[in-house]
């Protein structure tokens, strides 16, 4: 049985989509590392207990597929 998705508040949503947005033009590892760590913390708010740890890891990769499917430049580790 296929799991909903999360229910973000728009607020959150919004947030997350701006930090996408900064994500795709960082030009530093450490630039993006923050904002992938500010994301993890708000996600981490929304997370069902059934849903599993989240990790900053995840966070990046997720950004990273989002930053290449909007035409945005992955970014380079």
């Amino acid at each position: 049985m296929p799991r909903p998705p999360l229910d973000l508040p728009p607020k959150v949503a919004r947030a997350f989509m701006a930090d996408l947005k900064a994500y795709i033009a960082a030009t530093t590892a450490l630039a993006k590392e923050e904002i992938a760590a500010r994301q993890l913390r708000a996600l981490r708010e929304y997370l069902r207990p059934s849903d599993g740890k989240l990790r900053l890891t995840d966070v990046r990769a997720l950004m990273d597929s989002m930053a290449e499917a909007s035409g945005g430049r992955p970014s380079k580790r």
